[in-house]
């Protein structure tokens, strides 16, 4: 079984830690009449310490980042 790099990447880094205008984002709601479940509002948490982690810290540097 291969190893999941990001997913251990991600974890490693808790969402209160992202700056403020990276948790600014609803992630409750989907539209007026619907709520995301828990683990949808986690998996976009996680994509955005992904994404943080890549424009902000890595610098888009694919290669360092993986």
């Amino acid at each position: 079984m291969s190893k999941l790099y990001l997913q251990d990447i991600v974890k490693s880094i808790k969402f209160e830690n992202l700056p403020n205008e990276w948790q600014t984002l609803d992630l409750e709601s989907f539209s007026d009449n619907k709520n995301l479940f828990d683990y949808q509002q986690n998996a976009l948490k996680n994509s955005l310490i992904a994404l943080y982690l890549y424009f902000k810290e890595y610098n888009i540097d694919k290669k360092e980042f993986f």
